[in-house]
């Protein structure tokens, strides 16, 4: 009888286990069939320029908040060249255009170097009150407002979130600079040079010539003052950039001359790095603590007072194919690009949410494009023989950033700061701008490249968005994919006419 027992006890224990890997295959079955009709498909856009993967969900509005990037490249790299050449044997090149070979000739430069005004015995100059150098300037970083209680600039981000704009713009004391004057001086009556202000003309005496000595250190090196305002914007930085430029030109000086000071104290960005690769490593005024004397003193053109002004009363900008060579030859990239007609490239530039500046703390980004998987492969369908990229600006180097739009032949993207590598796209080169619906509504600005597309004289195409039905939540637009691929395809007749 008790083996009898036993062996029904198995048998009850056998059909138990049984029972239990039915019902667990019946579930993998329910799921699997669950996932086939309901799951939404992925398109997978390898970036080949460099190595990195984007999945993007086809998602629905009421799903749909974010665009899952993964990202297969790591955060770690930071090279700032595309070979090895150092950044130090970078700054060491010299340009023909800062030599005495390549006089300024064009407009609006021209007036304002004509317009000059001269203090101090001409150890003041400024420039159509747009930029001024002065001799032996003495600078006090201490004279500043609210000292204590302002930011010093380079934090990162996430240790400043929700810091008062006020905390990084300076307000800087009547005698922050100070420069000594043979004679009887005149005060500085130039209303429109935004420094002004703040520079105090001394009578040179015995006393000033103490003071000269009472500060510990003497900077040989020329020095760009730059205020920056809205620095973590893209197309800001291009300004900014531009506007040294412009001032380099003038003064006839090589970048293994010139050192940046930053006048604010804005957090740190990626657009740091650019910086450096270009002029050199910028000192931040927040970080000295001692007066510093400065040989030659360079205050820049602000930002919002350059040639490239929004908008723009000009009808062209000088200089822009120079700085262009410029810019991509101190990150080591060339400048030449043939058009393959056979194998265009094709560029769409991408936008995400993040934190650029301690005042957006959700990180939202206007203007996305809803559609962008349908788009690739629109693209790909019409113009088969095409190289198609995506690239997500933020995501990559700047180095990175100028090796996909100087190799590109048809750029394709939102309205927004990605835009600004117009200035960096090869000549031949054509631009479809995209706008969000009712965004051009009191944004004069809108137009601003366009603008430099006129500029440089390369064809250009628009789309706006004038239905409400194609407005998505999160600021995502849907763009229709057949009205992209004409407007593309008028850019590609222009390049290549048949």
């Amino acid at each position: 009888m008790l083996s009898v027992y036993f062996t029904k006890g198995w048998r009850r224990k056998g059909l138990l286990l049984l029972s239990v890997f039915i019902y667990l295959g019946l579930v993998y079955l329910a799921v699997g069939w669950n996932k086939l009709f309901t799951t939404k498909p992925k398109t997978e856009i390898v970036l080949q320029s460099f190595q990195r993967k984007y999945t993007l969900p086809k998602l629905n509005a009421a799903n749909r908040k974010e665009i899952v990037i993964k990202d297969t490249q790591s955060k770690s790299q930071t090279s700032h060249t595309t070979k090895d050449m150092s950044v130090s044997e970078i700054l060491t090149r010299v340009y023909k255009y800062f030599t005495n070979d390549f006089p300024i000739t064009e407009e609006p430069v021209l007036s304002w170097i004509k317009n000059e005004k001269v203090f101090c015995d001409k150890r003041l100059l400024i420039s159509g009150d747009r930029f001024a150098i002065g001799k032996n300037v003495r600078m006090f970083p201490s004279r500043r407002a609210n000292i204590q209680s302002v930011a010093k600039g380079g934090e990162e981000v996430r240790f400043v979130l929700n810091q008062d704009l006020s905390k990084e713009e300076y307000i800087y004391n009547m005698d922050f600079w100070e420069m000594d004057c043979p004679k009887e001086n005149t005060p500085i009556n130039s209303n429109g040079f935004y420094w002004s202000r703040n520079i105090v003309l001394k009578t040179e005496s015995n006393n000033s010539k103490a003071e000269n000595q009472s500060v510990p250190r003497t900077e040989t090196m020329y020095t760009i003052g730059v205020r920056r305002q809205d620095y973590a914007n893209l197309h800001n930085w291009v300004r900014d950039v531009f506007n040294v430029f412009i001032v380099m030109l003038h003064f006839k000086l090589q970048t293994s001359q010139v050192s940046i000071l930053f006048l604010d104290g804005h957090p740190f960005t990626y657009l740091d790095h650019a910086w450096e690769n270009i002029y050199s490593k910028p000192i931040r005024i927040g970080h000295l603590t001692e007066p510093v004397n400065y040989e030659k003193f360079i205050w820049g053109i602000q930002e919002n007072m350059g040639p490239i002004t929004e908008p723009s009363a000009q009808n062209t900008v000088p200089y822009l194919e120079e700085f262009r060579s410029f810019v991509l030859s101190q990150f080591n990239l060339s400048s030449e690009h043939k058009l393959q007609c056979s194998k265009p490239k094709i560029t769409l530039i991408l936008r995400r949410n993040a934190v650029y500046h301690p005042r957006n703390v959700e990180g939202k980004v206007g203007r996305k494009i809803f559609n962008e998987p349908e788009i690739v492969d629109a693209l790909m369908k019409k113009f088969p023989k095409a190289h198609i990229e995506t690239i997500l600006m933020e995501s990559v180097p700047m180095v990175t950033q100028l090796k996909i739009s100087s190799n590109t032949d048809i750029w394709i993207g939102m309205h927004g700061a990605g835009m600004s590598h117009t200035i960096f796209l090869p000549k031949h080169a054509g631009v479809l701008e995209l706008f969000a619906k009712d965004f051009k509504s009191g944004r004069p600005w809108f137009k601003c490249f366009h603008d430099i597309t006129n500029w440089r004289n390369m064809s250009y195409q628009t789309w706006e968005n004038l239905d409400s039905a194609l407005d998505m939540p999160h600021d995502f637009t849907i763009v229709p994919t057949e009205i992209l691929t004409s407007k593309v395809e008028a850019l590609m007749n222009k390049l290549c006419p048949k």
